[in-house]
């Protein structure tokens, strides 16, 4: 009817006995069950419902779940999430997923996303896709790779108030611009506003 407390190193910073540590550690043995068992721990309430759930799992869902009201934190002064090789990583949400770094009093952080030959796709069912930066430069570069700007139906556009956009190929090769649009009207403009020349 009340909380349990487990805690390890009550006993101060001097060593009792040689091999002395404080480490928590919970093992969970194969046992009869072929190919092992679970680690689930579960918390429940109208506001408090989660789960959490660790081993031998045969159903990975992907799909939210409303009747999980609860949240689950964890801070740690460095966080590491480590898959075997040709395994996923996945962050499904029913809302948002923000990445941020521009937290605490001095952030200087990256956030990086790189793959070995694999695609970074970028996808927005109705939404639209920003790069913004406040101060930076907005960069996309290949080795030598494509970059491919594509829309099924709305605008690709590449818009600055005071600074300049820049399109280079450094190694002798083309910059093409085309439209495929091949029923009605299909237009390819380039203006320069208040500059004469382009």
């Amino acid at each position: 009817g009340s909380d349990i407390l487990m805690q390890t190193g009550i006993d101060g910073d001097t060593e009792l006995f040689s091999g002395q540590h404080s480490n928590f550690q919970v093992t969970v043995a194969e046992g009869p069950i072929t190919g092992g068992a679970k680690f689930i721990v579960s918390t429940l309430g109208t506001s408090g419902t989660t789960l959490t759930e660790a081993g031998n799992i045969t159903a990975l869902v992907d799909q939210t779940n409303p009747a999980r009201t609860g949240k689950w934190q964890v801070q740690s002064g460095e966080i590491r999430l480590v898959s075997s090789a040709g395994d996923q990583i996945g962050l499904y949400s029913g809302g948002s997923i923000l990445l941020t770094t521009t937290e605490g009093t001095a952030p200087t952080g990256q956030i990086r996303l790189l793959t070995d030959s694999g695609d970074i796709g970028m996808a927005a069912v109705t939404g639209d896709i920003t790069q913004t930066t406040t101060t930076g430069n907005n960069t996309t570069t290949t080795t030598s790779g494509n970059i491919s700007l594509t829309t099924s139906s709305g605008n690709i556009s590449a818009i600055t108030n005071t600074g300049d956009i820049d399109i280079k190929n450094s190694e002798g090769g083309n910059i093409n611009i085309w439209s495929s649009y091949t029923s009605g009207t299909s237009n390819i403009s380039i203006s320069a506003g208040i500059s004469s020349g382009i």
